[in-house]
């Protein structure tokens, strides 16, 4: 696990153009997926806000005109968690690694971004570990709050239950999940189609 702080909200570092290539029945098959480091300012701690403020160069904030004082740049920092990032959108081991080798080595390191140390993620609820079963952890997640992808940190870091990381993960994103079923369905489909071809 890898945890980067950016000095810009929202802030992308491509890491891959992902390939295709389309298929004797006109079906466009994905060799390799994009790769993006999507940085986000919900992932952030007080603390890494603090350290982003101290290490970053903040320069063209704009000011505030009833004080004429330039606001504070702490809204501005943004974070990238690879271990969660792997899991919203289903990168393998290496395909997570390749993105922290590449932020690691970027021209852009230091001065837009940088890695710092992450901090254990807290427990959701005093009773989360006493739960085991998916759909309850979804639901008593929705029912008081919970922001699913803390609730994702925390398993991760913890249990590493593969049906409750993907039972968050449906929750969280649900038509992502159909497309990608979707996809692999017509990627079987495909694939099969092309055997029979073969056979014949």
């Amino acid at each position: 696990m890898a945890k980067f702080i950016a000095k810009f909200g929202k802030y992308r570092h491509g890491i891959r153009t992902g390939r295709s290539m389309v298929l004797a029945d006109g079906q466009r098959q994905e060799l390799t997926k994009d790769l993006m480091a999507r940085f986000d300012v919900s992932v952030v701690t007080s603390e890494e806000q603090e350290l982003g403020i101290r290490s970053f160069v903040h320069t063209g904030l704009p000011e505030d005109r009833d004080t004429n004082e330039h606001f504070s740049p702490r809204s501005r920092i943004s974070g990238f968690d690879s271990e969660r990032a792997q899991v919203m959108y289903g990168w393998t081991d290496d395909e997570r690694e390749l993105v922290e080798y590449t932020l690691r080595n970027s021209p852009h390191y230091g001065d837009e971004f940088m890695e710092v140390t992450p901090q254990p993620a807290e427990k959701p609820w005093p009773t989360y570990d006493d739960v085991s079963d998916p759909d309850k952890i979804v639901e008593v997640a929705l029912a008081i709050g919970i922001p699913l992808e803390d609730v994702i940190a925390y398993e991760l870091e913890n249990r590493k239950s593969a049906p409750v990381i993907d039972a968050l993960k449906y929750a969280l994103n649900p038509e992502e999940e159909e497309e990608e079923t979707q996809d692999e369905a017509a990627s079987a489909d495909a694939e099969q189609a092309s055997a029979e071809t073969e056979e014949e």
